[in-house]
């Protein structure tokens, strides 16, 4: 399974709803009119497709021939499907996730 750059390290933080949570560092936490509202990203990760090839690699010897060199490529295909459905993704915002105050 693929890492997401932002993630805990680790795996989920815990479930809600039978969900996993996972934290990240690249969601807002500072929104809203009082900075204090969070975002929510629900994802049905079995509706978004990820396909990926091996890595490839090539020598090209001829090319630096004259310097006694060689160029390398290495390269990967991939591809990212995560409109097949729409709704596999979706984003809970709004004034119930500020901060409660207490008075």
């Amino acid at each position: 399974m693929a890492t997401m750059s932002g993630f805990a390290e680790g795996g989920p933080a815990g479930a809600m709803f039978g969900l996993p949570v996972h934290l990240s560092t690249q969601i807002p936490t500072d929104l809203g009119d009082g900075t204090n509202e969070d975002r929510i990203v629900v994802a049905r990760y079995s509706d978004c497709r990820l396909w990926e090839s091996p890595v490839r690699m090539r020598v090209f010897p001829s090319v630096g021939s004259g310097t006694l060199t060689v160029r390398l490529e290495l390269w990967r295909y991939s591809i990212f499907i995560p409109g097949r459905y729409p709704a596999a993704i979706s984003v809970i915002d709004g004034t119930g996730l500020s901060e409660p105050t207490f008075s």
